[in-house]
């Protein structure tokens, strides 16, 4: 239980590493389309890259909190100004929550439920795609489709193999899609930034505010040069 509590940077890489490995793995051992390759390592690179990016931030925050600088952060809550912390106490807010051990399994959680439910739309997708194909085949060109269809119980076990590598890489290229097209053009998946999350509810913690919305810090003099710009202008 001691080991479970203690904050370490170790175990934050196990959490978030291990269920993408097996997902990859479980791709790799169970799949043989040609496309099985190029998901497995994205299944694999995307949390490497998210954990990477966490321990050199962690290593940076670090380095803040030593150098303890005068510099102040302000507040805004719905771009309300409630109050002003150190940068000292912001980094170490940060840090903590990079460091805080229910936030990996909450968002290693998170990996699996947005993975999952992306399976889930493309095990729906891909049949539905199929059967459009099959009715504007039928559409254009319904000899082709009769005669396809009436070939259908004539199929050896070679072209029933090679419909199911078809279906499979049709599934892996409708998950790619889904999983990396869908959120650049800001579709929500499903995904949770936990870090964040936890970030903002310790400066409200800190900085004792209960009100409920965007959280935004933003460097006191900049803050200052904002709030100071309608004055002037008025």
């Amino acid at each position: 239980m001691q080991l479970f509590d203690r904050r370490s940077e170790n175990w934050g890489s196990v959490a978030l590493l291990c269920l993408p490995a097996a997902i990859a793995v479980a791709l790799l051992y169970g799949c043989t389309a040609r496309l099985v390759w190029p998901v497995a390592l994205a299944v694999i690179c995307f949390p490497a890259v998210y954990e990477l990016s966490r321990r050199l931030k962690v290593r940076r925050l670090r380095r803040m909190v030593a150098a303890n600088n005068a510099m102040t952060w302000a507040v805004f809550v719905n771009d309300v100004m409630v109050a002003k912390i150190q940068d000292t106490q912001y980094a170490q807010v940060q840090l903590n929550a990079l460091l805080a051990p229910g936030n990996y399994i909450s968002q290693a959680s998170n990996f699996l439920r947005v993975a999952l439910a992306t399976i889930g739309r493309v095990a729906i997708l891909t049949p539905l795609l199929l059967v459009w194909a099959l009715a504007i085949s039928a559409v254009v060109s319904p000899q082709d489709t009769a005669y396809v269809l009436a070939h259908a119980s004539t199929l050896t076990t070679k072209d029933v193999a090679s419909f199911g590598q078809l279906w499979t890489t049709l599934s892996l290229l409708a998950l790619v899609f889904a999983g990396a097209v869908f959120p650049f053009f800001g579709m929500d998946i499903g995904y949770v930034d936990h870090f964040e999350r936890d970030i903002h509810s310790r400066v409200r913690r800190l900085v004792g505010t209960p009100a409920d919305g965007v959280i935004r810090l933003t460097p006191d003099s900049t803050a200052q040069t904002a709030l100071a710009t309608p004055q002037s202008a008025g």
